[in-house]
């Protein structure tokens, strides 16, 4: 990984000496391809079409593209676009991508406007995307739960549950949630659909998503993103000058409100913020912290959060995509990963992140400002147009 192109010489050198297998070449020069496609090299294209020229590989054939995307040769985005295997074809990631690599390769295609109108009709990043392309609205496909009282006092009634909802009464939330999942696995989707709105009912919002997405029931957008903290999250937004849509994103993203969250890093808290982070934001911003264990009040973290956002923020000239991806993955790693760029557009950029985690990350941070843009009456692009096109810093 230091030396990728190195790795690749010795590769066809010692190949014959060593008597490598063809999986095994095939398995090395995967590495050495992905590694420099995540640099941005396009000495990338000729290892990946050279060991897997059938596109038997996704990962690799995902990769070729976000390259030729990053490199900005449309034409050949396109034409492998086209010739993508069935399952990635069908996702709306690379449906978008056929239709906006053919836009940049052939503006004038007549194809363009019907290729981009079926992907607009998904609520996801690529859905809010095209919906941009074609200046037209958001589709949020909203449909909340109709259950019957039946069915909801069935499942208040089941043991488990009460177990639950007794240890939640009592302030005992972990020993609550524990008693929560597991009786959630006894349960049918209906039941468990019942279970997510009986927890978000009585406002224990990070059960009710949990639940909601185990039964995978995605379209009670209510139940999936809460106004938790509503008061909290908008009166720190406003004292920092963001967006509010764009803070209960980062929160709902990072925590899906849990006050007392705790990452296997260390990170704790709505926002989830290392304890470095927290104080010395803490201390630039004079916000009073006594203790490391005041970090997982629910206000006081928010506070915090919403601080240390506005210094990513600005650090980024008030661009949200490159803070968000900065809030995850660090100020630095986001100006290595604009090394080169020359106006390059955001859409692109965002696709090219070599991290899967901060790629799917910043989408979910965009899609979940949109969403939560109407939620608060207060309807927000995906990206604002200051936000459109990154250089090197």
């Amino acid at each position: 990984k230091d030396d990728p192109q190195k790795a690749l010489s010795m590769l066809d050198g010692y190949s014959a000496t060593m008597h490598f297998s063809r999986e095994e070449q095939v398995e090395i020069a995967k590495e050495i391809g992905l590694t420099l496609a995540r640099r941005y090299d396009d000495r990338a294209l000729e290892v990946m079409t050279k060991y897997d020229p059938e596109l038997r590989d996704n990962t690799v054939t995902e990769w070729r593209l976000r390259l030729l995307l990053r490199l900005g040769r449309w034409e050949e985005a396109y034409e492998l676009a086209r010739r993508l295997p069935k399952d990635l074809a069908a996702t709306n990631r690379w449906r978008y991508w056929e239709a906006r690599s053919l836009e940049l390769a052939q503006p004038n295609s007549p194809l363009i406007a019907s290729l981009y109108k079926d992907v607009a009709k998904e609520r996801d990043f690529y859905g809010f995307l095209a919906a941009d392309r074609t200046q037209s609205p958001y589709q949020l496909n909203n449909k909340p739960l109709v259950l019957s009282q039946a069915l909801i006092n069935k499942v208040r009634n089941t043991p488990g549950v009460r177990r639950a909802l007794e240890f939640h009464d009592r302030g005992e939330i972990v020993d609550g949630r524990r008693e929560w999942y597991h009786v959630s696995r006894l349960f049918n989707r209906d039941e468990m659909v019942a279970q997510a709105k009986l927890a978000y009912d009585l406002k224990w919002y990070f059960p009710a998503i949990r639940t909601i997405s185990q039964a995978q029931y995605w379209d009670d957008l209510d139940i999936r993103f809460p106004m938790a903290h509503r008061d909290t999250l908008v009166r720190e937004a406003k004292v920092r000058g963001l967006h509010s849509s764009w803070v209960f994103a980062i929160t709902r993203q990072e925590s899906a409100f849990m006050d007392d969250a705790r990452s296997g890093v260390g990170a704790s808290g709505l926002m989830q913020l290392m304890p470095a982070t927290a104080k010395e934001t803490a201390r630039k911003f004079s916000i009073p912290l006594s203790s490391p264990q005041q970090v997982l009040d629910p206000d006081t973290n928010i506070q915090l959060g919403a601080a240390y956002l506005s210094s990513v923020h600005a650090q980024f000239n008030g661009n949200r995509v490159l803070a968000s991806a900065a809030y995850n993955a660090g100020p630095g790693r986001v100006r290595q990963w604009l090394k080169g760029a020359n106006h390059l557009a955001f859409d692109v950029w965002v696709e090219s992140i070599p991290f899967d985690e901060t790629r799917q990350y910043v989408q979910n941070v965009l899609s979940y400002s949109v969403i939560y843009g109407q939620k608060l009456n207060s309807p927000q692009p995906l990206v604002d147009w200051h936000e459109r096109f990154f250089d090197d810093l």
